[in-house]
């Protein structure tokens, strides 16, 4: 037999025979509810006497999850506290709960994307509930940084069609997994081994360091007219591009005195041996490095001997003639 009526009455009644029977409810209703649930058994025995079958209806409401900012076709998840699990890979998917609170964990099968919040909580009371569920592109910090550079030195590196600039340690991209081209600017008065390459980001941070160092020229003072085998020297003084102070002398034999130093204006001062004599303007000046070989030539010469001789004798008439003038005085 079928039974039906409005739900005016909690007790609905049939007479049946002394009997083992199956049944099946269903329902048919008009109401602000979502569905409803129920519970009941699947067979009852009627046996000389009122069999009574409590039958339970609770009301269940649509939970519907969406998301966003997934490609289209990637398969996302909600987990559910209850033990309910969905998956999709279009947007939205539902739930059908009944009253309460409830506990979620949202995941998806592309390692390219995160959802914004993997857990949350929801509450359905008497209501449906929609929860929408944004999903991130995941990135990762892409670090290069510097050494050997002073303080306060600019630098810059491309990476794919960005580029970023640093005066301190380091510079920093945010990209998602995959490989990436890179390029590093050259900087006036150093150099590095890298000046482009390629990195590649798999799921975790990525680190580069680019060591520079200073580029040193070379610093040439030639002499002619010393006899060679003849020691002669060169000090060099002065601040550096980089603002390293420089103050060095060298000493040769030979024709020439090279210093390597880096970028900037230095002043010299140029020693001759004994007996050896060159214009003054030649024997001090300055020399500057601009990225290219600095070069400068001098002429010795050799002072000859008889003017070594007036030289002496011009000290001793000089010496005997104040003798003299001395003992006048004390006459």
């Amino acid at each position: 037999p079928f039974i039906s009526g409005k739900l005016t009455s909690p007790t609905y009644s049939i007479n049946l025979p002394n009997g083992s029977y199956t049944y099946t409810i269903g329902y048919a209703i008009a109401s602000p509810v979502s569905n409803y649930s129920l519970s009941s058994g699947a067979s009852i025995k009627v046996n000389g006497a009122p069999a009574t079958l409590a039958i339970t209806f609770t009301p269940i409401f649509q939970v519907t999850f969406s998301e966003t900012g997934l490609p289209p076709g990637t398969e996302w998840r909600v987990n559910l506290s209850s033990g309910k699990t969905l998956s999709s890979s279009s947007s939205p998917m539902s739930f059908n709960l009944p009253n309460g609170t409830y506990n979620f964990t949202v995941a998806d099968n592309n390692k390219i994307y995160r959802p914004s919040s993997s857990s949350g909580i929801l509450a359905v009371h008497g209501r449906s509930v929609e929860e929408s569920l944004p999903f991130l592109e995941v990135v990762y910090r892409i670090t290069f940084s510097e050494a050997g550079l002073t303080s306060g030195t600019s630098w810059s590196v491309t990476l794919q069609n960005t580029t970023k600039s640093s005066t301190n340690g380091t510079i920093i991209f945010t990209e998602p997994n995959g490989s990436y081209q890179y390029t590093v600017q050259g900087i006036s008065g150093y150099r590095t081994t890298i000046y482009s390459g390629s990195i590649v980001a798999s799921g975790s941070p990525v680190n580069t360091t680019l060591t520079w160092v200073t580029v040193i020229y070379p610093m040439t003072i030639s002499q002619t007219g010393i006899s060679n085998g003849t020691k002669w020297s060169v000090t060099i003084t002065g601040t550096a591009f980089n603002g390293l102070t420089v103050n060095s002398t060298l000493n040769s034999t030979g024709s020439e005195i090279t210093f390597n130093e880096p970028n900037g204006t230095y002043s010299y001062v140029i020693h001759l041996p004994s007996g050896y004599t060159a214009k003054p303007s030649d024997l001090k000046g300055s020399l500057t490095l601009t990225g290219v070989t600095s070069t400068l030539s001098i002429k010795a010469q050799q002072i000859p001997n008889y003017l070594l001789y007036i030289i002496i004798i011009v000290v001793i008439v000089a010496v005997v003639g104040g003798s003299f003038a001395l003992l006048r005085k004390r006459k």
